[in-house]
């Protein structure tokens, strides 16, 4: 995960900019590719 240069990423109401990639995933951050149309 690239690392914020301004503001915070706030999951659940708790800041996770210092969190690892693990702890993210395994509390709901994932990846939506770019063009794969996932909302028609």
């Amino acid at each position: 995960m690239v690392t914020p240069t301004s503001g915070e990423v706030v999951l659940d109401g708790e800041v996770v900019n210092h969190r690892s990639t693990s702890y993210r995933v395994a509390n709901g951050v994932t990846m939506v590719p770019e063009n794969r149309r996932l909302f028609k």
